[in-house]
């Protein structure tokens, strides 16, 4: 398994080959429609990861060298848990959506010694088929992003550890990089053929 994390010592981000990874998981959706104009979506997944025993598995942090065994480590940035939900209607020509995202905490680091936070996420939308007033193929939408404005990180790129007590100019003594989630957003679309 290649991971990707930022060396300060060199200033830039490293592949890694940490060896094998034991990876069992499952991942179920559903679609179902009640009623002639009610869809609903859901999706569940979970996965379950450890890093295999191995001399790969063991590396080297900063210009000392010091030796993190990562065996038997959860892979950094892998959620167990990942939920989404929709519902959708349609009535008279508008659509009405409703969806949530559920993302379960994460590591930051490949030794397993920095978590970040679950997040949940809700979107809505509405939208009218401006075909109904005689404009074939077009349509008007209102989006709303992170309705509740969720604060959370997106994306991270890992360390090899991390030790708060350590100096920041040590291999393990500065957070791992994050990338902070999108704020509430509203979008306004108006599609149409010509």
């Amino acid at each position: 398994r290649i991971v990707t994390s930022f060396d300060q010592d060199q200033g830039i981000s490293i592949d890694r080959n940490i060896g094998s990874v034991n990876v069992d998981g499952v991942d179920v959706e559903a679609s179902v429609s009640p009623m002639e104009d009610l869809s609903i979506y859901t999706s569940v997944s979970y996965i379950h990861t450890r890093v295999s025993a191995g001399p790969q598995a063991i590396i080297l942090v900063g210009a000392g060298g010091a030796p993190v065994n990562l065996a038997g480590k959860s892979v950094a940035e892998t959620p167990a848990w990942t939920i989404s939900q929709r519902y959708e209607y349609a009535w008279e020509g508008f659509t009405f959506g409703f969806g949530g995202k559920f993302v379960s905490s994460r590591y930051a680091t490949d030794a397993n010694d920095l978590k970040v936070d679950p997040y949940v996420l809700a979107d809505a939308d509405i939208g009218y088929d401006l075909g109904e007033l005689g404009w074939k193929g077009s349509y008007v939408k209102l989006n709303g992003f992170n309705l509740f404005r969720e604060r959370y990180f997106g994306s991270i790129s890992s360390r090899p550890c991390f030790n708060p007590g350590l100096p920041t100019s040590s291999a393990c003594g500065s957070y791992p990089t994050v990338a902070v989630g999108a704020p509430q957003t509203f979008q306004f679309t108006l599609r149409t053929e010509l």
